[in-house]
C-alpha cells in the first residue's frame, strides 16, 4: 500500500500530501 501511496502522490503531488517529502 505503501508503494501505491508514493504513485499517488507522483500523479496528484500537489493534490495529495505525503510525510515522505517528496
Amino acid at each position: 500500500a505503501k508503494l501505491l501511496a508514493v504513485f499517488v502522490v507522483d500523479t496528484n503531488e500537489t493534490q495529495l500530501t505525503t510525510p515522505f517529502g517528496n
